[in-house]
């Protein structure tokens, strides 16, 4: 995948050795409260979720 000054900001430093430096845009940012929504419900949701993920594998 190409990358794409959208999503990340690349800043190249003229050094020895190179030095590169990667940030989220205002874009990328705004997709911040959704990520960690969705850690918070994976978090939440664990303990079922690998419990389910054990009666799947012990079905097969």
């Amino acid at each position: 995948m190409p990358f794409k000054e959208k999503e990340l900001k690349r800043t190249i430093y003229p050094e020895v050795p190179p030095r590169v430096e990667y940030a989220l845009t205002g874009r990328s940012r705004s997709l911040l409260p959704h990520l960690n929504a969705l850690i918070e419900w994976a978090m939440e949701n664990k303990d079922a979720i690998l419990t389910d993920r054990q009666k799947a594998m012990e079905r097969k």
